[in-house]
């Protein structure tokens, strides 16, 4: 399994290396800053659809911050690529994106965004569930007044999308694991 440096992952992704590293110095990447166990972090194929997904919900309207946090902290990526690894049916399978509004007072209202990885029935479920509680209380004492959007991103398109990014780098993506094909990678490829 290979994993790829900054300016080979910034590539990847059609920016350059100075970009990449702004939006993690922001706090509004799609993946975790660092990885455990390494010192100069590495990305993988799980960060690459993170960050194919990241763009997607940017592309519908989402500030960067907002679709960085939600994408990161879903972990929806990396739950994928292993119900994938499981040999589970993930054609169904979206990010169920949303932000649900909170009454402060006078202070006005509150957008909590959230996320999770799952079928355009879970967002129903939300939705229903957020209906069925307007007006009352949360656990943190605020009226709750529904869900003020939401998004349901079937995740197969952008895993098709890094897929074949990687085969134009000369890699191979299985999962999360990226393996460099025989003969050195082409970082000249033209962008998918």
């Amino acid at each position: 399994m290979d994993r790829l440096r900054l300016s080979e992952f910034a590539k990847f992704v059609g920016q350059d290396r100075t970009a990449v590293r702004n939006l993690i110095a922001r706090n509004e990447a799609p993946f975790e800053k660092d990885r455990e166990g390494e010192k100069q972090r590495t990305y993988d194929g799980a960060d690459l659809l993170a960050y194919c997904i990241y763009v997607s919900l940017r592309r519908v309207g989402l500030q960067s911050r907002v679709a960085g946090e939600i994408v990161r902290s879903s972990g929806v990526a990396a739950q994928f690529l292993a119900a994938m690894d499981r040999g589970e049916d993930v054609s169904q399978l979206h990010l169920i994106a949303y932000a649900t509004r909170r009454d402060r007072g006078e202070r006005g209202t509150i957008d909590f965004p959230g996320g999770l990885l799952g079928t355009p029935s879970d967002l129903a479920e939300i939705l229903q569930r957020e209906a069925d509680g307007y007006g009352q209380p949360d656990l943190s004492g605020r009226t709750r007044l529904g869900v003020s959007w939401q998004i349901a991103l079937p995740i197969l398109p952008c895993l098709d999308r890094c897929i074949k990014t990687a085969d134009a780098y000369g890699f191979e993506m299985r999962g999360a694991d990226l393996f460099e094909k025989t003969g050195p990678a082409l970082f000249g490829a033209d962008e998918v």
